[in-house]
């Protein structure tokens, strides 16, 4: 009716328009108009972080969305669009935290990723998580096997000589006295003391420092904090520059563990004063993270 006199439908019933696109929309599945949560945005970040070896970053990230949800699982959310995201925050902590040099809280995180078994369900995942987990886990205990007894060689005894009957009218003589024989080979009648050798003294050259120096600040530079302070820690006393780099990785190793160790910092920062006093300049700023210089600065 409405067609021979020339009219819309919509035009006279607005309200059934807007009937019809409040049915289209609920008909739509909830997560697509679902925006991620705080949590699952830090998750997100993290991710990026890890791509380009941010691993400071990363740690922070994924502690961050743990707060909210520990729980991980393949295709859990979605940020924009259609694509679903997995959400694997213990899998990557572990991860980095191996690279920070925190081998302990490292092998912990990865544990429980395995347990919750999420990460099975990625192929290239399961790879670097088995490759992980045997770099971290400590070598199985072996038991020692009893040693066998060699038998000891029985020494001979000496015999006295026979002794010697005189003739008659001779004079007895005193037999001379021969030394005992081991194994029919004549010992002498008193041994001389033999000099041990002396041991070598441990070495201690230039180039070994050095090389222990570089690969304190290697590991430095990885965000290895927990070497690097291992590497540098026997140099500091008489190298400012490892006593200075020992400090940064110290206060490394305060801020991945939730900035709760304050006698760790403390310790980092008297080593930071004393590498100053030794005359050490100062690094050039971009190859320290500002987090570390901040707490260095902090008193």
């Amino acid at each position: 009716m409405y067609r021979e006199r020339g009219e819309d439908a919509s035009l006279r019933f607005p309200w059934l328009v807007a009937l019809v696109a409040a049915v289209v929309l609920s008909a739509q599945p909830a997560t697509l108009r679902a925006e991620a949560t705080a949590g699952q945005r830090a998750y997100l970040e993290g991710i990026r972080a890890y791509e380009i070896a941010d691993y400071t970053t990363v740690v922070a990230k994924m502690r961050e969305a743990l707060k909210t949800d520990g729980n991980e699982g393949l295709r859990k959310f979605r940020a924009t669009g259609l694509n679903e995201e997995d959400y694997l925050p213990h899998f990557f902590l572990g991860l980095s935290l191996e690279k920070m040099g925190v081998r302990e809280e490292a092998l912990a995180e990865l544990r429980e990723s395995e347990r919750q078994g999420a990460v099975r369900g990625k192929a290239s995942s399961v790879r670097l998580l088995e490759a992980a987990l045997s770099r971290l886990s400590p070598p199985p205990t072996r038991v020692p096997e009893a040693p066998t007894v060699a038998p000891t060689a029985t020494a001979a005894v000496p015999t006295a000589p026979p002794p010697v009957v005189p003739t008659a009218g001779e004079t007895p003589k005193e037999p001379r006295p021969t030394a005992p024989t081991v194994g029919g080979v004549s010992s002498p009648a008193q041994s001389r003391p033999t000099a041990s050798p002396a041991a070598a003294p441990p070495a201690d050259s230039i180039g070994e420092r050095q090389a222990s120096l570089r690969e304190g600040l290697r590991a430095f530079f990885r965000a290895e904090y927990g070497q690097a302070a291992v590497r540098l820690e026997p140099l500091a006393g008489t190298d400012p520059m490892a006593r200075r780099f020992l400090a940064f990785s110290l206060v490394g190793r305060y801020i991945l563990g939730g900035r709760r160790d304050a006698a760790l910092l403390s310790r980092a920062q008297s080593e930071y004063e004393k590498a100053v006093a030794g005359g050490d300049s100062l690094p050039s700023p971009e190859l320290v993270p500002e987090a570390i210089r901040e707490a260095l600065r902090a008193r």
